[in-house]
């Protein structure tokens, strides 16, 4: 049933997620019930329950169970130590870069600013960084290289109000490192689970909003830093991992401030 619909492609990595490795792999095949039985044609139905079956006739597949155990240790062979690597099925590149956007929206309401909204939505190309490839560690490591980053607040209904907008390139944060990272590693079951990295915003671009306040003196509040600037990609490592279809897109909410915090992104892996 879990075999309906997909593409070889999406084979390779249903099988990749759900056995740990190659040599498990083919164990299953050799082993599983449901395989042998589908070999025998018998549907994995007793003889009382055949004669239940109005027209029950056994129908085997082409070839046979040797062949197939034979090429599933074919393809694991082929794929090697590519078996960690996901979505990689040991067939062809299926992409050189993660390309997509990330939405962040910071809410929060009180009675010196009234609703105060943040939103940033970044565009974002990452690419291998091979100078964090070490011997031993089984994952890889990305880095940003491109995209911009478009953010505008608000305050309305309080004691202060304000707003204004920008953009920032993404290329090397202030500390002289790319401003965002991902990591990948397929965990024990299976699962290529990711995490997400980003750095500080280079001096220049870090943005200042400037309230004006009632009954205050020229200047109100002062300038005031973002939250959402600081904060542009945050997940739930729980749930933070690559899909079946080779996509990387989530949601996660949560308390920061003192008001919420609400990510959404969606890449995909691109030539």
């Amino acid at each position: 049933m879990s075999f309906g619909a997909k593409w070889p492609r999406d084979l390779c990595i249903l099988f990749k997620r759900t056995k740990a490795s190659g040599a498990l792999f083919v164990r299953h095949i050799e082993q599983d019930e449901l395989i042998v039985s589908a070999f025998r044609g018998d549907r994995a139905l007793d003889r009382a329950s055949q004669e239940l079956v109005a027209g029950f006739a056994i129908e085997k597949p082409p070839g046979t169970h040797q062949q197939l155990i034979a090429q599933a240790k074919d393809w694991a062979n082929a794929v090697g130590a590519g078996w960690s690597v996901m979505p990689d099925c040991g067939c062809k590149v299926t992409g050189t870069a993660w390309e997509g956007t990330v939405t962040a929206v910071f809410e929060i309401h009180t009675p010196v600013l009234g609703r105060l909204i943040e939103t940033d939505t970044a565009t974002v190309r990452f690419e291998i960084d091979s100078s964090l490839t070490t011997p031993g560690d089984p994952a890889e490591y990305w880095k940003s290289t491109s995209g911009a980053i478009k953010w505008q607040t608000s305050a309305t209904g309080g004691q202060c109000t304000g707003g204004a907008s920008g953009t920032v390139p993404i290329g090397l944060g202030s500390d002289l490192n790319p401003m965002a990272g991902l990591r990948l590693e397929v965990d024990g079951s299976g699962v290529v689970r990711f995490s997400a990295s980003i750095g500080p915003w280079p001096e220049q671009y870090s943005p200042r909003i400037k309230y004006t306040c009632k009954n205050e003196p020229p200047g109100g509040m002062g300038l005031m830093p973002l939250i959402a600037a600081t904060e542009w990609w945050g997940h739930d490592p729980a749930n933070a991992f690559v899909s079946y279809d080779g996509t990387l897109s989530g949601t996660y909410k949560t308390a920061l401030g003192g008001g919420t915090m609400e990510w959404r992104w969606d890449f995909r892996l691109v030539p």
